[in-house]
C-alpha cells in the first residue's frame, strides 16, 4: 500500500531505517504548536480563573450545591402529588392553611425557605460602606434610612453574595442564590419576636449608583440588595417583596415557635 508513496520519493530514500522513518512521517500527524504569546495568555486566563473562583469559593460552592439538588436531583426523582382532601365539616381553604408547615424563626431573622435561606438581621446600620461591610460579617443588615416591619415605608436589606474566602465572617455567601427567587416566593421576617411574611412581587438589576432603589417611600414592602454577578461588584440586584396582606398591613400571620 506504500509503494507510491515511496516510489514518489525515492530520491529521500537511502537505507531500510530511512524507508521506517518516511512511512512513519507520512503517517503521523503533524503537530500544531501554539504560538507562544497565544499559549502565555492562555496559561494567565486560566490561572485567573481558577484564582477568581477559589477567593470567592463559599458563593460558588453554595451555588453548586443548589443546582445540584434542585436542578438534578430533584429532576430525577419527581415525587407524585396527591390532591388534598378536606376533613368531613372542613372547607378545602381551612384545610389547606393548617397543612402548612409551621416556621421555625429566631428572633430578629430573615428566612427565605425557597433557597435555604436563614440568617440574622443587624438592625439600624448607618449607611457607610465600612460600617456596612463590618456588620455584614455578623449577618445582612438593614439600613437605618429604611424602616423596620411593621411600618409603613421601604424595609432595605443588604447582604454579601460573595466575599473572599480569607475575609473574616460566616454569612460571606449569604445572599448567593437570591438570584434564583421568583415571582411569588416567600419571605419570612422574625423582628421583636414577631413573624412578618412577605411574598416576592419583583426583581431587578441595577447599577451601582442607582439609590432609587433605597428610597423610603410611603408604600410597605421589603427590598433586598446584593452585589451580581457572583464575585463581582458591577451591579446590583434587588429582590421586591410585599406584605401578604392584601390591604398592604404588615400583620403577622404564621405562629411563633420557640
Amino acid at each position: 500500500m506504500f509503494e507510491p508513496l515511496i516510489q514518489s520519493n525515492l530520491q529521500y530514500i537511502t537505507s531500510e531505517e530511512d524507508v521506517r522513518r518516511f512511512i512513519y512521517s507520512a503517517q503521523t500527524p503533524t503537530k500544531v504548536s501554539l504560538n507562544p504569546i497565544f499559549r502565555s495568555i492562555l496559561i494567565g486566563f486560566i490561572i485567573l480563573g481558577v484564582a477568581f473562583i477559589g477567593i470567592n469559593a463559599p458563593a460558588f460552592l453554595t451555588k453548586s450545591k443548589f443546582i445540584v439538588i434542585n436542578d438534578i436531583l430533584s429532576s430525577q426523582s419527581k415525587p407524585i402529588s396527591t390532591p388534598q382532601i378536606p376533613l368531613p365539616g372542613q372547607n378545602f381553604a381551612n384545610s389547606a392553611a393548617i397543612s402548612q408547615p409551621k416556621l421555625n424563626i429566631a428572633n430578629n431573622h430573615i428566612v427565605i425557605e425557597r433557597i435555604g435561606l436563614n440568617a440574622p438581621i443587624n438592625w439600624g446600620i448607618e449607611d457607610n460602606n465600612d460600617v456596612i461591610m463590618k456588620s455584614l460579617e455578623s449577618g445582612v443588615s438593614q439600613l437605618n434610612n429604611s424602616v423596620k416591619p411593621g411600618e409603613k415605608g421601604n424595609i432595605f436589606i443588604v447582604g454579601h453574595s460573595s466575599n473572599y474566602v480569607f475575609a473574616k465572617g460566616s454569612y460571606k455567601a449569604v445572599f448567593s442564590l437570591l438570584p434564583e427567587l421568583v415571582i411569588g416566593d416567600k419571605i419570612a421576617i422574625n423582628y421583636n419576636n414577631t413573624i412578618f411574611n412577605y411574598t416576592v412581587t419583583d426583581k431587578m438589576t441595577v447599577s451601582p449608583n442607582n439609590i432609587s432603589v433605597k428610597e423610603k417611600g410611603d408604600t410597605a414592602k421589603l427590598s433586598l440588595m446584593t452585589c451580581v454577578p457572583l464575585g463581582t461588584s458591577l451591579k446590583r440586584l434587588v429582590i421586591i417583596a410585599t406584605p401578604t396582606d392584601s390591604n398592604g398591613t404588615l400583620s403577622p400571620q404564621l405562629p411563633l415557635v420557640r
